[in-house]
Order: C-alpha cells, then structure tokens, then sequence
C-alpha cells in the first residue's frame, strides 16, 4: 500500500509539471485512494451491555447470555475476559469471531458465592476503536410472582399482545408448590384474556397469555389486568395497560 502511494504521488508531480492547473485535481484523487485503500478492521457489537440476573434460592447457579457480534470486515479476536468477582463463571463459544458472524458468552452466577454489589465483566479484543468492553451485571431475587414485559402497550395496529407470569419456587421442593393463579381479570370487559400455554422451567412456572381489544370506543388511556394469587407476600397484581386510540 505504501509503495502504490509513493507511485501515485511520482505520477501526480510529473502530471504537475506538464499542467499545473491539474493539481487540484490530482491532490483530490490521491486523497480519496487512500481512504478507499484502509485496511479491514473488525469491530465488537454486543446484544446487551447491562443485564440483569434473577438469583432463585434454593438453585445452585444462575445464568444469562449475551451475543457477541462481529460487524466490522475483518476477523474479530477476544484476547481475554476478566470478572470481578470469584462468584462469576464465563464461557465463551468461540474465540475468533469472523465479520457478520456472532457467538455466545454465558455468564454464570454461583449463588452460593454471591456478594452484594454491582459485578462487571470485561472483554479484551483486536477491536481498534475499543480494546476493552464492559458488561454490568445486576442481580436481585425476584417476588413469588412477576411478569413481563413490565409495560403493556396496544393499538389499533397491534389490537393484540402476548405477555407472560413468571411463579418462581423458592426452595427445593417440587413445582407442584410454586404459588398458583386463582383468578385473572381485567378493568374493561373490552379487555379480552386466553391463556396460550404453561411451559414448566426449573426455576418455576411461565404462564403465557394474549391480551386484545374488543373496541376501543370506551377504552381510557389506562386500564389494567388483575391478577389474585395464593401467594401471601404477593396476593394481588395489577399490570398496567396503555391505550393508544392513535
């Protein structure tokens, strides 16, 4: 690459000598060689920087994963990853990434081990634009009982939505005695619920449902579904619904 700019800068002074008004010209097209003429670089995107991991008593380890993604156009290497904290475990499916190519990085909590505190882990890489990555890790113990998404939004576009309860169990003892749904309702009776499945993980339960408007004429910008549970510490839940009558 250095000997083609050393031969186009000899070529550009001979053509400036022969016509001097080219060398505006000459000096525009030898700027814009090089630029076309940078070398490959690989470039590090992840799917999330800041996580959050649900730590279930009673289970030996929690986890999440990230994707780690190559968008720039040459081959992407992690050099090394450091946590920070001997409570945090990581595996990385592949060390050498190639442009438009991704893999995956689980991260791994030992319960057992836990400290309070934000955790970090960092990713050495070829990366020129950043060497060094940082993902934040948050953890908390969940309620008996939550869901997602946290926010409930629909239209007239997306006259329906999925969300999902998540029944954590606590202890060691068998799904069976996870906290149960007694009844589930909503402020509208325009407001329609079907439950789509159960799907029985091993921190709990996940109850999946749909949520649609019948119409939207006497609909208020907030409205809300009801959930009672046999769960003492969290007998009742109300889930936010927003109304766009857009």
């Amino acid at each position: 690459m250095i000997n083609e700019s050393r031969r186009s800068i000899g070529m550009m002074a001979l053509a400036v000598r022969s016509n001097p008004g080219t060398l505006f010209l000459h000096m525009v097209i030898l700027f814009t060689n090089c630029a076309f003429a940078q070398e490959p670089q690989p470039k590090l995107e992840l799917s999330e920087e800041k996580i959050e991991i649900l730590v279930i008593p009673g289970a030996m380890e929690s986890e999440r994963s990230v994707f780690v993604r190559n968008i720039g156009d040459a081959p992407l290497e992690i050099l090394k990853i450091e946590v920070s904290c001997g409570c945090i475990f990581e595996d990385l499916l592949d060390e050498i990434i190639q442009p438009g190519e991704q893999t995956t990085l689980t991260i791994k909590i030992l319960n057992s081990d836990l400290t309070a505190g934000t955790k970090f882990v960092r990713l050495f890489t070829n990366d020129p634009s950043q060497e060094i990555f940082l993902i934040t890790i948050a953890s908390r113990i969940p309620k008996a009982v939550e869901y997602s998404p946290k926010k409930l939004t629909i239209s007239r576009e997306t006259a329906t939505i999925k969300f999902e309860l998540h029944l954590y169990r606590f202890s060691t003892e068998p799904v069976s005695k996870v906290s149960k749904i007694s009844k589930i309702s909503t402020s509208n009776p325009q407001i329609e619920i079907k439950k789509l499945g159960v799907i029985e993980e091993e921190w709990g339960i996940r109850h999946q449902y749909s949520l649609s408007i019948q119409g939207f004429a006497q609909l208020k910008r907030r409205e809300f579904v009801h959930i009672r549970t046999d769960d003492v510490e969290v007998p009742v839940i109300e889930i936010p619904v927003e109304i766009s009558k857009r």
